[in-house]
Formats: structure tokens, sequence, C-alpha cells
């Protein structure tokens, strides 16, 4: 098994493969391993993660430039997270990340919060560099599942749709287990995915979706 890097890795982007689900009763968020140097795409770095537990309720992924990102958890780790729900570790992350982007113009880093929202409502939030980390957010309704992907070299979108629309139950661990497949597809044929990868399932009590 890979190690876990902690530390910043200058010069480094985690740019291939975050993969995100919501529906009504269950939520995952599934991350590769692997960062790429920008300088030298040949030059890769496994055991970097992508996703993290915030807290019991709220998870995020994160896929940009690798010294940001542990900024960022850095800053996630405070007291005040520990609490929080989906909307306010999405807008704690906004407000950081703008404040940063006044200091560095070329700053990269996207990002998917998932997990209990307001009205306790599984609530999936997406942040973008490219629209001024806009909070774009995703709430299912009944008998609905909604994903959003970054950003691997191979659409992971398509094998995800298929392998969704196969599935014959629909609980924690089979969104999980679907989840794992795709990566394993897309790292086949794209390089910057590493074939291993993490999943964190919300809430993390056995319980069945749909």
């Amino acid at each position: 098994m890979s190690c876990v890097y902690t530390v910043a890795i200058r010069g480094y982007l985690l740019m291939s493969l975050v993969m995100s689900i919501v529906m009504q009763d269950c939520t995952a968020i599934c991350g590769d391993l692997r960062a790429v140097n920008v300088e030298n795409e040949s030059d890769k770095i496994d055991g970097v993660r992508k996703i993290y537990a915030i807290n019991d309720k709220v998870a995020v992924g994160l896929a940009g430039d690798v010294k940001v990102i542990f900024d960022l958890l850095r800053h996630l780790k405070s007291e005040d997270n520990k609490k929080r729900n989906v909307q306010a570790v999405a807008l704690f992350m906004r407000k950081w990340l703008k404040q940063a982007q006044k200091e560095d113009k070329e700053l990269h880093l996207d990002a998917h919060v998932i997990g209990e929202g307001d009205g306790k409502k599984l609530t999936l939030i997406e942040l973008n560099h490219a629209d001024n980390y806009r909070m774009t957010k995703v709430v299912p309704s009944s008998l609905e599942a909604k994903w959003r992907v970054m950003y691997s070299n191979e659409p992971a979108e398509p094998i995800l749709a298929k392998k969704f629309e196969e599935l014959t139950e629909y609980t924690p661990e089979s969104i999980a287990s679907i989840l794992i497949e795709v990566n394993e597809e897309v790292a086949s044929k794209d390089d910057f995915v590493s074939k291993e990868c993490e999943v964190i399932t919300l809430p993390n009590k056995p319980r069945t979706c749909l």
C-alpha cells in the first residue's frame, strides 16, 4: 500500500480523478492518489490524497495545486469546522480561496463538498476557480442520483453512468464499489490517474439508498 503524503509538494497538481455521487439517503466521494509535476508530466508521485473527511457529516474532494490544497486543509482543521454542515464548510472554503486568490492570481484549485447540508439534506456543492468560486449546489430529489467528476484526461462520466445503470441495489457499499471500478478503468487508460483510490461514504453507518 502506498504511503499518504501529508506535506506540501511544490510544483505538483492533483489534476486527475475525483468523483462525487449524492442521493437522498447517502453520498460518496472517491479520489485517486496521483499528483503530476506541472513542468514535467512524466514525473508523478503516488500516495497523495485528494479526499478528506472534515467531520462526521462532511467530506471534501480537491483538485489543483498541491501546495494550495495543503494550505487550505490546515485551515479546514480548525475547531469551528468540526460541527459545520456542507454549506458552512463550502462558505469557509470559498472565503479562504478568494482571499488566497488576491495574493496569487494564478491560484488553481477546484473542490467538491459533500454530506449533510441545510435542513439535514444530503448535498453536493462545487467550487470552481473558473467562475470565481461561486457555490454551485446540488440536492437530489427522491429516487434521484446526481454526480460530478473532476478532471481525468480519460472521460469518467460515461463509465460512471453505465455502471450506475447496472446497479441492482443502492447502498453506501455498492456506490463505493462502482466508484472504485470506474477509477480502475480510467486508470488503465490515463496514466495521470492511479489505480489506487480512496472512498468516503456519508452517512457512514450502513444505510440503504433509495
